[in-house]
């Protein structure tokens, strides 16, 4: 909410004068700082969840994007990545696959999100 605010230069004050033409002004915000078109997506329809909890009704935008398909790696290709690793690479392609997280997740990872008892790995915003 505070990129949408910050989208509208503070001339809104009030939820009741915002109109679709904010809404498109603000995919143009989001566009010129650099977010993706799956990013712009969920943040137009957080808005518009936000402006219809607020009863208004007749504001709305759709934004496309395209979904990445994302192939899995053949047991064949991981073992050969395994194969070719060093212990510490081997650690951290082995954090990636058992945990699921992301490049950053994992750049961020701290021992205190582990644990250690109901052996599970919290992922926590920094």
């Amino acid at each position: 909410m505070a990129q949408f605010y910050a989208s509208c230069h503070a001339q809104k004050r009030f939820v009741q004068d915002i109109r679709q033409q904010d809404l498109i002004d603000f995919v143009g915000f989001l566009r010129a700082t650099g977010v993706g078109d799956r990013t712009i997506s969920n943040r137009v329809g957080e808005v518009i969840t936000f402006l219809r909890a607020s009863g208004v009704k007749d504001v709305k935008l759709k934004v496309r994007y395209t979904e990445k398909v994302v192939e899995a790696y053949s047991e064949d290709e991981i073992r050969a990545l395994f194969g070719a690793c060093d212990a510490e690479e081997r650690l951290t392609f082995a954090f990636f696959l058992g945990t699921g997280c992301r490049d950053r997740e994992v750049m961020f990872a701290c021992y205190a999100n582990i644990n250690y008892i109901d052996n599970f790995y919290i992922v926590r915003a920094r």
